[in-house]
């Protein structure tokens, strides 16, 4: 098995809403051992690909191939033995690291410790594992060994590889995760993407610009596809779009860090003058604020752009 897919002519509505298409005639194709991203708005149809993928629902219109064998014609069991997911909220069941890693293989089947542990490398796992208290046979979930959201994510991610999947299927993996966390995740997906057929489903498209193929969806639709160096060249295009629209909310959230930050320093500064028993005045900011932004950001940004010295009791803060 190869892992080929083939996306042929998709339309689907889900059965309790058959008047609403959520796929209009979706048609693309992945390469064995590709890595391909969707991207697009919530709502325009990325995950219920996966769905369809895993026969969770059947196609009204079109077909789906797997190594040019149509999904209806295959196994469920088999086909989801082969096929590895990885969500946005990992769950963790209350039982060993191993015992949960084990849920990951068919059926009754069991894998070996040097297996389970392979998995775990792979997957960037193994390092904090060995650092419980029990290493492998520590309890974890409820009741057991809080993990941060980075380990539990990474944990799915070993329990997805742990039975050797040809295609892996990522919903939104790093989306829950803060910046550290998704920096050693996303090594992980890397790694355990090299040589399967891999689908990325990702928000973040900072994660995606290694993709070998991005799609990208709007209102049910493959509207524009290529590398992400190709899309970018495209004036006006829905990917350049949603890039631009996610760096300036990223540089947005940068400057509210900035001023936050700098509100404590200011605290602070105050608090060693009222200690000196040194009052002090601001003199009238004059660099742009953003509208919203009380006099205590202000000072802060005072602070931020200016070195200052107080002359004397009841002075003015003045800049050098």
């Amino acid at each position: 098995m190869s892992g080929q897919l083939q996306f042929t002519n998709i339309q689907f509505s889900y059965p309790l809403r058959p008047t609403v298409s959520i796929l209009n005639g979706v048609t693309f194709s992945v390469g064995a051992g590709q890595s391909v991203a969707l991207v697009g708005q919530s709502g325009c149809g990325k995950s219920t690909l996966f769905s369809l993928l895993t026969r969770f629902y059947y196609c009204r219109h079109g077909s789906i191939t797997l190594d040019g064998v149509s999904l209806v014609d295959l196994n469920v069991e088999w086909l989801r033995g082969v096929i590895g997911v990885v969500q946005q909220e990992p769950v963790i069941f209350a039982a060993s690291v191993e015992e949960n890693l084990q849920m990951g293989t068919r059926g009754q089947e069991t894998v070996s410790r040097k297996d389970v542990i392979s998995a775990c490398k792979m997957a960037n796992a193994h390092d904090f594992i060995c650092k419980l208290p029990n290493g492998y046979d520590t309890l974890i979930g409820e009741g057991g060994v809080r993990l941060s959201g980075g380990q539990k994510q990474r944990i799915a991610i070993a329990r997805a590889l742990v039975r050797n999947p040809k295609v892996l299927l990522l919903d939104e993996a790093t989306s829950a995760l803060d910046t550290e966390s998704e920096h050693l995740v996303q090594q992980a997906l890397e790694q355990a993407a090299t040589g399967r057929t891999t689908i990325n489903i990702a928000h973040r498209l900072s994660t995606v610009r290694k993709a070998d193929r991005i799609f990208v969806f709007h209102k049910g639709r493959v509207v524009e596809e290529g590398r992400h160096e190709e899309l970018m060249e495209i004036v006006g295009g829905q990917y350049r779009q949603l890039v631009s629209a996610q760096e300036m909310v990223a540089s947005q959230d940068s400057k509210v860090n900035l001023f936050a930050e700098d509100e404590e320093n200011v605290r602070e500064m105050k608090e060693e003058m009222e200690d000196a028993d040194i009052t002090c005045k601001y003199t009238e900011l004059i660099v742009n604020i953003p509208q919203g932004y009380d006099l205590l950001f202000q000072q802060a940004l005072f602070s931020l752009h200016h070195r200052t010295i107080a002359t004397a009791s009841n002075c003015s803060l003045k800049t050098v």
